[in-house]
């Protein structure tokens, strides 16, 4: 239905480029430096680091949790999992409809917000089936938000005709942190004699540290003209 009914518009020619192309390694060096060079886009890609750090480094333990732990058995974790996933759905247009209204930049600090206290909660008070169960349906609201207010914030904020560059910054230095975070977390768990509880703790501190650098992003956003008058500063 996409290939058919999706219509790609009319575009302007790229610039002409100059015929001496950096060598392998100096490519690298000029899109790092282009995708690091201002604040406002090393700050978000610092909030995209450490929220994979809470979502990417935590959920396979949180599984340990409910299975060696909690003592749930597949179908248990399987009706859970479930619920999660309803409760993604019934999250999704409301939180669309608060991107549009009140702005990406501010929902997704609000999310962030949402993240500390279920992370903080859970790892005081997740001790049993009702517990997780009340945990996974409230942690479906910072997943979801997540998703559609920092795609949203990514396209209001990176400039648009570098923006494939820009969201790919995104991806390198995300997943890349999780192969050092997952080692990471797999030790603190492994010095706590297999406390899986730790990754509640792990989700609270990252989604602390990426509340700070995203409030760092909307300074950087309002010096910049803010809503009205925002324009995306030149790479590097």
């Amino acid at each position: 239905v996409m290939c058919l009914e999706v219509k790609e518009g009319e575009s302007a020619p790229p610039p002409p480029q100059s015929e001496a192309k950096p060598g392998f390694f100096k490519g690298f060096l000029i899109y790092f430096r282009e995708c690091l060079g201002h604040p406002i886009y090393r700050n978000y890609i610092l909030v995209s680091i450490m929220w994979y750090m809470v979502s990417g480094c935590t959920n396979p333990f949180i599984t340990l949790l409910m299975n060696e732990t909690l003592k749930l058995n597949m179908g248990d974790m399987g009706t859970l999992f479930a619920l999660n996933a309803a409760a993604s759905v019934l999250v999704l247009y409301p939180v669309g409809w608060a991107c549009d209204r009140f702005g990406p930049l501010l929902i997704t600090i609000i999310t962030l917000v949402v993240q500390v206290v279920v992370s903080v909660a859970a790892f005081f008070l997740v001790n049993d089936k009702l517990t997780m169960t009340v945990y996974l349906v409230m942690s479906a609201v910072p997943l979801v938000s997540w998703k559609l207010a920092s795609f949203a914030t990514s396209v209001k904020i990176f400039p648009k005709a570098r923006f494939g560059q820009f969201l790919s910054a995104l991806n390198v230095f995300g997943t890349g942190s999780m192969v050092v975070g997952n080692m990471l977390i797999g030790a603190l768990i492994d010095f706590f004699n297999d406390d899986y509880r730790i990754a509640f703790a792990w989700a609270g501190f990252f989604a602390v540290a990426a509340l700070t650098c995203m409030l760092l992003v909307l300074r950087c956003y309002k010096r910049l003209g803010g809503p009205g008058d925002y324009t995306a500063p030149e790479p590097g």
